[in-house]
């Protein structure tokens, strides 16, 4: 090992740290606003108080449940690299597995979301603030701290890969005992 690679992984993480609490700032701002409607993230004290639509879609954010791809990918090309899962808490992938904290409405469907996320494979926690626009109820765009941008779209479960579409969905997506209102 080279010690410039270690000052480099330093230098890294502690870019990555500055990040995170400028954005917690940014966010503390944002939940400030006048124009911000703070929305109760389900499993919340304040998320009974809320009915979710009865067709599927996350609450808080107008998006169905279930599947995404990226959007430069086939639904059955999709691999752990491409491929997330929008659950009743948060978003899961490949290496992170997040839960929602807050989610601010900014208006024109687009939302501010905090989360915490477990890291996989290590378990470290992690906090971001990340922005989405939810072009449809089947695709969203979201913009990182970092400024990288990932776009997804729904994909039906059978559409996907046999590994994906072994998994029981309704159990990997009624996390912690919230379900979804039933049609």
């Amino acid at each position: 090992m080279r010690p410039q690679n270690s000052s480099r992984g330093r230098a890294d993480r502690a870019a990555t740290q500055v990040r995170v609490v400028v954005m917690c700032g940014l966010l503390a701002v944002a939940a400030c606003s006048d124009r911000a409607e703070p929305h109760p993230v389900p499993g919340s004290e304040s998320a009974g108080t809320r009915q979710a639509e009865d067709d599927g879609r996350a609450v808080d954010l107008p998006l169905r449940r279930g599947f995404y791809v990226s959007s430069d990918t086939e639904c059955g090309e999709a691999s752990n690299a491409t491929l997330a899962l929008l659950h009743a808490r948060g978003l899961n992938s490949a290496r992170e597995d997040c839960s929602f904290d807050a989610i601010v409405s900014l208006g024109g469907g687009r939302y501010r979301v905090t989360d915490h996320c477990a890291v996989i494979g290590t378990g470290d926690m992690i906090g971001y603030g990340t922005d989405w626009e939810v072009l449809s109820d089947r695709n969203f765009r979201r913009t990182l701290a970092s400024g990288e941008v990932i776009r997804m779209r729904w994909c039906e479960q059978s559409s996907l890969p046999e590994a994906w579409r072994m998994i029981d969905l309704d159990t990997a997506i009624n996390r912690d005992g919230v379900t979804p209102p039933q049609r």
